[in-house]
């Protein structure tokens, strides 16, 4: 499944529309996680898809609904990409710190993370429940010109995502990060736009439909794989 904003509303109705409990703007997310969970049910019940051979993806925002999804969501996917994302993380809050990025962070929370309103943050953010999602994860982040050369100070961009990809690996979760350093919001160039579609194909096709690429490009990848589902046989956290 790709999860797409439903233009039929704006952000204010999705939120009137969400499910009740969840506090200023996390309504958003909270909304597309209640139509997911429904379609998903709906698809399973009528007996056109296989529970266990869900996915998801998300771009862009809906990038921080399929985190909030894979962290919050009784369906269980089986596996998940999100490519050049806003997370709302506290990471962010902090590494891009201007007044645009506290205004819309503390929206989304109600405000800091801090005092009355750190609750919400600790419940809701991803930096805080990284430990939830259990969903193997192919990352994407563009770099709008801006290379990955130096090991002192990588791009911003980047660091961005280091949060939550440094905290499944911590926890032996499988999680995979690419960086597209010439890329403007999704992979444009031809060469950069075969290679994503190629690495989605073969990362759903592994993880869904338990299949490998004869020749793939980066022939490592399934050795990283295997090892991936080995860990999570062995910690019960996939299903078999």
């Amino acid at each position: 499944m790709y999860l797409i904003r439903n233009g039929s509303e704006s952000i204010e109705d999705q939120i009137a529309n969400a499910p009740e409990g969840y506090p200023d703007g996390i309504g958003e997310a909270a909304f597309h996680m209640d139509v997911w969970d429904s379609a998903v049910a709906k698809l399973v019940s009528d007996g056109m898809v296989n529970p266990e051979k869900v996915g998801i993806i998300g771009f862009s925002r809906s990038g921080w609904y399929t985190e909030f999804i894979l962290s919050h969501s009784k369906t269980r996917y089986r596996a998940a990409t999100v490519a050049d994302n806003v997370q709302y993380s506290l990471g962010e809050y902090w590494l891009l710190h201007s007044d645009s990025t506290i205004r819309g962070w503390e929206t989304i929370y109600g405000g800091p993370p801090y005092g009355a309103t750190l609750p919400n943050w600790l419940r809701y953010s991803i930096s805080f429940n990284i430990d939830k999602i259990h969903t193997p994860l192919l990352m994407e982040e563009m770099g709008y010109g801006i290379t990955d050369d130096n090991e002192q100070t990588p791009p911003l961009n980047l660091m961005q995502n280091y949060e939550l990809f440094t905290g499944l690996n911590r926890l032996g979760r499988a999680v995979e990060l690419y960086y597209y350093p010439y890329e403007q919001h999704q992979p444009d160039h031809p060469q950069a736009r075969l290679e994503s579609l190629q690495r989605n194909l073969d990362w759903y096709s592994f993880w869904l439909l338990g299949s490998e690429r004869e020749m793939p490009a980066d022939r490592e990848q399934y050795d990283r794989w295997r090892l991936f589902r080995l860990r999570s046989d062995k910690s019960g956290t996939i299903p078999p």
